[in-house]
């Protein structure tokens, strides 16, 4: 993920994303959220995300509110491997994730 500044930053806060058909599921700190996308190519639309609103540490919530602005503004996408990169629409790379 990227911080407020535009820095790459690593952050181990149990996010996830699972596809399955046309729906995206996961948790994204200690909230669980879904929402449809739509991938054509390499290109992906993602939302609007739904989540539940559980009442979570702050420095948790900015890191669960960011990754889910993240997640929304994804617009491309790349597999490799057992990897998936995400970009925004300026192709800069924002989300990155590893199957386990």
């Amino acid at each position: 993920m990227l911080d407020a500044d535009g820095n790459s930053q690593i952050v181990d806060i149990g996010v996830n994303a699972e596809f399955h058909g046309s729906t995206i599921s996961g948790v994204s700190g200690c909230n669980s959220y879904n929402a449809d996308y739509e991938a054509t190519g390499n290109e992906i639309s993602i939302g609007p995300i739904a989540g539940t609103k559980k009442i979570c540490p702050h420095d948790e919530q900015d890191v669960e509110d960011r990754y889910l602005q993240l997640l929304a503004g994804a617009a491309t996408f790349e597999v490799e491997g057992r990897s998936m990169s995400m970009n925004d629409a300026q192709g800069t790379p924002v989300l990155q994730f590893s199957q386990g």
